[in-house]
């Protein structure tokens, strides 16, 4: 039995459609928005800033 035509043509298209997903976003991940700071290095300082507040609260007697 011969598979149809138009199976033929959708092998590996998915594929194409999540690379084209992942580079959108790793994109928009690292995109400056004119503010000279990415996603990324917003999440970073976010990180940082947080452990800086966690180590002095549990750095008070």
């Amino acid at each position: 039995m011969k598979p149809s035509p138009v199976r033929i043509r959708c092998v590996g298209q998915s594929s194409v459609e999540y690379l084209v997903g992942c580079l959108l976003v790793l994109a928009l991940l690292a995109a400056d928005a004119g503010t000279n700071s990415s996603v990324i290095t917003f999440l970073i300082d976010s990180i940082r800033m947080a452990f800086m507040r966690f180590a002095i609260a549990i750095s008070v007697p």
